[in-house]
C-alpha cells in the first residue's frame, strides 16, 4: 500500500512529461 502514492507520482510524473515533450 506504501508504493500506492508512489505509483500515482510516477504515472503523474510520466504523464506531465508526455505533454511537454508533445
Amino acid at each position: 500500500m506504501a508504493e500506492s502514492w508512489t505509483t500515482s507520482l510516477w504515472s503523474n510524473s510520466i504523464f506531465f512529461a508526455a505533454m511537454l515533450q508533445r
